[in-house]
């Protein structure tokens, strides 16, 4: 048993922080988010007075949902049309001393989209193909822009169910259509939201945690290129950069591309197990936080305390199944990262597939067949627990509202959720949501080893598989490297996938939110399913489980299952 005491304690320190740093956090994005004081407004309410004319928006004015979804759309285009243009143009770019020359067209394309989309799947080697000029300008711009984005999604979603009139839910109401008009156009202005949570959250937590970086090793220099003499007499450069600015934002936006190919196996970007342990606690830091901000904006913090812990049970189990993977599969751990061992490996590749960051501190092909049976399991989850910036939050939320919309058929009563009526149009919107990311994944799977020329043994066919789970779920990890992700059929294939998943569940997620802005609480009786405690809990644990497990089961079977058992 002493085998398991230290690797428990790690665990629980990991989670324990998070639950502790989740409840800081919540407690100051909901103070930003009520425009309650703060100790940054001296400094930040003067800038932003001065952005919103520039930019022609009124800081009290609201928007519909579909103008809520169009400004994102538009936000996010230019920003894929930037990256897209300055990887095209990076030779005539400063900060290239090695003289990169233009990213191809389809390359190029799929770097945009996936920064756009949190994926930040990568299908080159940033030091030998992308400047330092692009990574700064191009690449971290991109990772606060779809963080950003994920972020305001979620709370526009959180809004939707804080209608502050309590009335007896019938639309024979006097005041129904007025109050229902009212509630409609007030659904917030996206553009009031991102400059609010870019100004008062992302820049000042990433340049905290930039210069604590900083301090412990990660370099942050203009100097790209440092001459140096090996101990065997052999001279060569190193490459730096600006680096600590790209992990603070990759690590705390969920975003996980990295500066170097190696990503967070590389010693600048991670050189120590204090560096290691930060990233894997910051990646959950904004989605755990969210869940806290939900409970105070809808006053009811049991029903988010709940939701926290259920997460929490699930990161827990997803930790201590790694430990036995570990213990009972000890083959095919060979090229592991010496710094961090065996545990420090997978602990942080579970986390990271769980936050949805896609960041790695090894190469997960050198993971034994357990740990890379449960990599697949947790993004076919979805990332379900906490999941990526925003992004994590609104997907739980659907599952959610599908676990007290079953609860609801259970009892023969219509499905409520915080006083809100579950109806038709919300279930097909949930259905699309849940739906679409197995259809691309798995329809995508079948067309490459139909046409991608790959053959379909069962280790390559885990590869395609990996490659689309982790390309439509926004986690942008790949399961060791293979020649085929930059021919012009897998450019083309992960595009379409990243961009179709991101923005059609987006506009999913925000036309529910329309939909429940406008609907009136109903009164709450004996009747109303409660949505804290252990019954809730273990029935939304449940669901999440087994709406996801019975999709991809038989292809795991055919994939990591296989592997496992041969």
């Amino acid at each position: 048993m002493s085998f398991y005491y230290p690797v428990l304690l790690q665990i629980f320190v990991i989670l324990g922080t998070i639950l502790v740093l989740s409840l800081m956090v919540g407690e100051y994005i909901g103070r930003v988010l009520q425009r309650l004081p703060t100790n940054l407004d001296f400094i930040l309410d003067p800038l932003s007075d001065r952005i919103y004319p520039r930019i022609g928006v009124h800081s009290h004015q609201d928007q519909k949902w579909h103008d809520y979804f169009r400004a994102a759309i538009v936000l996010n285009l230019v920003g894929i049309i930037w990256v897209i243009a300055l990887q095209r143009v990076q030779y005539y770019m400063p900060m290239n001393p090695q003289g990169f020359t233009a990213v191809p067209w389809l390359q190029a394309i799929n770097t945009s989209i996936s920064f756009a989309t949190n994926a930040d799947w990568q299908t080159y080697t940033p030091e030998t193909s992308i400047s330092p000029f692009v990574q700064m300008m191009g690449l971290t711009v991109q990772n606060f822009i779809s963080a950003i984005t994920g972020l305001t999604i979620a709370i526009a979603l959180m809004r939707s169910f804080k209608t502050n009139q309590q009335i007896i839910y019938d639309r024979k109401h006097p005041n129904y259509e007025e109050l229902t008009r009212y509630h409609a156009k007030h659904f917030g202005n996206f553009w009031v939201d991102a400059i609010r949570l870019t100004l008062w959250v992302f820049l000042p937590l990433c340049l905290l945690y930039g210069l604590i970086f900083i301090g412990l090793g990660v370099p942050q220099t203009f100097k790209i290129l440092t001459a140096y003499t090996s101990l065997e007499g052999q001279a060569g450069n190193l490459i730096t950069g600006p680096i600590a600015s790209q992990e603070a934002i990759k690590i705390l936006g969920t975003n996980g591309g990295g500066y170097f190919g190696a990503n967070s196996a590389h010693p600048f970007e991670n050189p120590s197990n204090i560096t290691n342990f930060l990233q894997m606690v910051g990646m959950f830091v904004i989605s755990a936080g969210l869940i806290d901000v939900f409970g105070r904006k809808i006053n009811d913090r049991r029903h988010s305390f709940t939701l926290l812990l259920s997460l929490l049970f699930l990161l827990f189990m997803t930790l201590i199944l790694g430990v036995l993977a570990v213990k009972f599969f000890p083959y095919g751990q060979n090229g592991l990262e010496n710094r961090f061992g065996v545990f420090g490996s997978a602990f942080y590749s579970l986390l990271t597939t769980s936050s949805g960051c896609g960041a790695n501190n090894t190469d997960l092909s050198a993971l034994n067949p357990g740990i890379q049976c449960l990599l697949f399991f947790k993004m076919a989850l979805g990332s379900i627990d906490f999941g990526g910036v925003g992004f994590g939050f609104y997907q739980l939320m659907v599952y959610v509202l599908l676990t007290v919309f079953l609860a609801g058929l259970m009892v023969g009563r219509t499905p409520e959720y915080l006083g809100k009526k579950i109806e038709s149009q919300e279930i097909k919107y949930i259905v699309l949501i849940i739906l679409i990311q197995p259809f691309l994944i798995l329809s995508f799977t079948a067309l490459s080893c139909l046409y991608g020329g790959l053959g379909n043994e069962p280790h390559m066919l885990s590869k395609i598989l990996y490659t689309f789970i982790s390309t439509v779920t926004h986690n942008g990890s790949s399961l060791g490297s293979f020649d085929a992700v930059s021919t012009p059929f897998f450019l083309n294939m992960t595009s379409a996938a990243m961009f179709i998943s991101r923005y059609i569940i987006m506009y999913g997620i925000l036309a529910i939110a329309g939909s429940f802005s406008v609907k009136l609480k109903a009164h709450k009786t004996n009747g109303t399913f409660p949505v804290h405690g252990l019954l809730f809990a273990c029935l939304l644990i449940g669901v999440i489980l087994i709406t996801s497990g019975l999709v991809y089961f038989p292809v795991f079977c055919l994939t990591c299952i296989t592997e496992v058992l041969s």
